[in-house]
């Protein structure tokens, strides 16, 4: 079991990625006029994640989480946080965990690059607590079910060490090793669940990749016996994905139909990831706002940032691409999908990708 657990509840959001229609309920009479800064608790920062809760006298005393730790230290490290809030409507639950986290005695200032990416609430810049984003685990709002009810005691910051006033309670103490114990078997089974999930696409991609290399083969053997035929093109092979992938069925299920020209025949379906699989945490890799269901050429033109989608959703082209491009590509340029709280970071973060390889690119002749 892990010696240093701490308990932090905070306001209750679907994302905790600082959407203006996402901003925390409950929580504490602050979030009551205010918007807390856990607002943002769960935003990808290049890797890490910024965690705040409001803490009495904004301070949390470390060596309640480990009684060995210095009482003027200024950070603990290795510390399970156990992230708790309370929907609207219903009882207390977890939400969420950081693993190996780092828990500050004292308020801390995000740096200047975080704050530029904070633009809807610029004045929530404190943190008390950092992981790294492989240690970051967010249960999605609709998971969030009765067997994560966890009913800790009503304070933001709860070290889980059975004292009242300062002395240890012995029935307190009981209650206080339950709660603790469950909170991190919760967390084995989830970390289990996600890892698994991870596993299984990856599975997907190897396989496609072999797959897809005997494709290219059996095309290149082709194209030989045929060499009085010109022109053809083999589209997004490389993106391909197992029938029966979670993440797939998660988006067939959403949509139903590719999101930019309406086909519906599932086989040539293809689940697109906006934030690439190299750049997505664990939570981001099988979050189905981080996917649209597409078919082959509008699915390798996301993927290579050929195109994108603005603030509206309104669709952005690449200036690379040609009349004829459009025309044979099927790309209509007045097209929009819709931008939710869900997948607005995901289409942001594939939009400045966009804009930063579009700089590069020379225009079309045509």
């Amino acid at each position: 079991m892990c010696s240093r657990v701490l308990f932090c509840n905070i306001g209750w959001t679907k994302y905790y990625r600082g959407q203006i229609d996402d901003i925390p309920k409950n929580g504490g009479g602050y979030n009551e006029n205010n918007i807390g800064h856990e607002c943002y608790n769960f935003f990808n920062n290049n890797g890490v994640y910024f965690g705040y809760v409001q803490s009495k006298e904004n301070r949390i005393t470390l060596s309640k989480i480990d009684a060995n730790t210095d009482i003027n230290a200024d950070s603990l490290d290795d510390v399970l946080v156990v992230w708790t809030a309370t929907p609207p409507s219903g009882k207390k639950r977890i939400i969420g965990w950081y693993e190996h986290a780092t828990v500050y005695s004292t308020l801390q200032i995000v740096p200047d690059d975080v704050k530029q990416n904070r633009t809807n609430f610029n004045n929530c810049v404190e943190y008390n607590i950092k992981a790294e984003s492989s240690n970051v685990y967010l249960i999605p709002e609709n998971e969030r079910g009765e067997d994560y009810y966890l009913e800790t005691p009503g304070r933001n910051v709860w070290f889980a060490d059975g004292k009242d006033n300062g002395k240890v309670n012995k029935e307190k103490r009981e209650k206080a090793e339950k709660l603790k114990a469950k909170a991190i078997e919760l967390f084995d089974i989830y970390k289990s669940k996600i890892n698994n999930q991870i596993s299984e696409i990856e599975n997907e991609i190897a396989t496609k990749t072999e797959q897809t290399q005997k494709q290219k083969e059996l095309i290149n053997a082709q194209i030989k016996a045929l060499e009085n035929l010109e022109g053809s093109d083999v589209i997004g092979l490389g993106k391909q994905r197992k029938g029966q992938g979670l993440f797939r069925n998660q988006l067939i299920e959403k949509y139903g139909k590719c999101c930019l020209c309406g086909i519906t025949n599932k086989q040539l379906l293809i689940a697109s990831h906006l934030k690439s699989w190299a750049d997505s945490d664990k939570n981001e890799k099988v979050d189905e706002n981080n996917g649209l269901l597409l078919c082959p050429n509008h699915d390798k033109l996301v993927d290579k940032y050929m195109i994108s989608f603005d603030e509206d959703g309104k669709i952005l082209i690449s200036k690379a691409l040609s009349t004829n491009d459009l025309i044979l590509m099927n790309i209509v340029v007045d097209k929009k999908i819709k931008i939710t709280a869900g997948n607005e970071y995901f289409i942001r973060w594939h939009r400045n990708k966009f804009y930063e390889l579009e700089e590069q690119r020379k225009p079309s002749k045509d």
